[in-house]
């Protein structure tokens, strides 16, 4: 949900006082919490209380979320990178660290001439991680250059492991059931088959997945994945026991003839939610905390291709009070940041998201890849500069951006947002003479940019 504003009305207002409208509605803000990383796969926030990260080239990393501080863990030269392969998914014991478990997955050399994906467990200890242990034969997860999945999902109610693969580039592999590829699997935590699998024997939980990138529960214990589609019909599914989920047979929902006789003779079960064009949903998290009330019961969906061009963003992806039904999506930081991988929460409510223009499909800006936190933005009061040498154009910005002129004395000077209810939404740095401000997240009204310098300045314009 969007806040909107009469635009006209506070044309003619030199101030911007401080004052409440629509309490339930925070301004988010972002700020980098570490930055220069190389396509961070799974950020997760830990028991101690930092930020857990996997890097597609194969580090491993804890990472202070105040300080921004990194300490590597691991660095894995048996890990396979190219395309969309590498280190992925990572998940810690429930009980971390009594005991001081990690599980990842990673795509890696079985022999000379093939490749598998690999779920293991190593032990933490004294900033390091020792004792690998394969927990599965990586000859049943076919490792490819795309569609390796893979996030990992324990159940703390019976301690065993979710993980979801991709189908490795071959459409038959996900309603092959002696092949792992294109499933979610089951296991206990030391890979072993759990006895109430559908099929005895197997970690097969279900089939006919894609290339799930997200994988989390949600209310009533719901677990939820987001699936890449082809060219159209990306996917959020809920995942059931012994789930046929359609593809190659169904892309999307079953709605039209061959999808439909196959899904009848299956029992495939829709998705409950698709995106035509495809966005490239990634990781997904359940949000349901007051420090962001407009994020409250939805998935928030780290989104890599989105509308192409770097244009991604989040996704609140709200549901009903079943949890069954996406009854809206509301698109946060469209552009502001290019593509997004993965999200973690922190028990406190923050949110934290990681950006991905180094895995070779994005446009690295400056320091990426980076860590992001997301806050409720301060409220302040503001007053207008009427005679300022800073101006906007076009103003009101009906486009995707505008330009900011200022006097060569303000190259480089900081700069903030602030929206008609006081509260700043974003801040950068102006670095050249006409600096270019991206809509991104502005949503319809009014607000004042503030220009720091030896003589601030301010202007006002209008998002419409």
């Amino acid at each position: 949900m969007y806040l909107r504003f009469v635009g006209f009305i506070l044309l003619f207002i030199s101030a911007i006082p401080l004052f409440a409208q629509e309490d339930s509605l925070t301004v988010i803000g972002t700020k980098d919490v570490i930055t220069g990383l190389d396509t961070p796969w799974e950020i997760l926030w830990g028991p101690d209380n930092h930020i857990w990260m996997t890097e597609r080239y194969g580090r491993i990393s804890r990472v202070n979320p105040e300080t921004g501080e990194l300490t590597p863990l691991i660095t894995m030269p048996e890990v396979y990178e190219t395309a969309e392969a590498g280190l992925m998914g990572m998940t810690l014991h429930p009980h971390f660290p009594d005991p001081p478990y990690l599980y990842t997955a990673y795509t890696g050399k079985v022999d000379d001439s093939t490749y598998g994906v690999y779920i293991v467990r190593f032990t933490y200890a004294r900033d390091t991680l020792v004792d690998k242990q394969i927990l599965i034969d990586p000859r049943r997860i076919i490792g490819g250059t795309i569609h390796d999945g893979c996030r990992l999902l324990i159940d703390s109610n019976d301690m065993t492991m979710y993980v979801t693969t991709g189908d490795g580039e071959d459409y038959w592999y996900p309603q092959t059931d002696s092949i792992y590829n294109g499933k979610v699997l089951r296991m206990n935590l030391d890979g072993s088959v759990p006895d109430d699998n559908p099929i005895p024997g197997s970690h097969v939980w279900s089939k006919g997945h894609r290339n799930a990138q997200g994988l989390a529960y949600g209310p009533h214990h719901l677990m939820y994945t987001t699936m890449h589609g082809t060219f159209e019909e990306d996917e959020i599914n809920i995942i059931v026991k012994d789930g046929n989920y359609g593809w190659p047979n169904i892309n999307g929902k079953a709605d039209f003839g061959d999808e439909v006789a196959f899904a009848s003779d299956s029992s495939a079960i829709d998705p409950i939610y698709t995106w035509t064009p495809t966005i490239a949903p990634g990781g997904c998290l359940y949000y349901d905390h007051e420090e962001f009330p407009q994020l409250r019961n939805s998935l928030l969906i780290a989104i890599l291709k989105g509308d192409g061009d770097g244009n991604s963003y989040m996704i609140a992806a709200h549901l009903d009070s079943a949890g069954t039904a996406v009854t809206d999506t509301v698109r946060y930081f469209y552009g502001e940041y290019g593509r997004f991988r993965d999200v973690a929460i922190a028990p406190d409510g923050r949110v934290f998201i990681s950006t991905s223009n180094r895995d070779s499909k994005g446009f690295p800006r400056q320091d990426d890849d980076r860590i992001l936190m997301l806050y409720a933005a301060p409220q302040v009061s503001v007053a207008v500069d009427e005679q300022s040498t800073v101006s906007i154009s076009p103003n009101p910005m009906t486009g995707a951006a505008s330009f900011v002129t200022l006097p060569h004395e303000f190259v480089g000077a900081s700069y903030d947002i602030v929206d008609a209810l006081g509260r700043i939404v974003r801040t950068g740095t102006l670095e050249f003479t006409q600096s270019r401000i991206e809509r991104g997240t502005l949503a319809e009204g009014v607000y004042i940019l503030r220009v720091q310098g030896d003589v601030p300045c301010s202007t006002r314009f209008v998002v419409n």
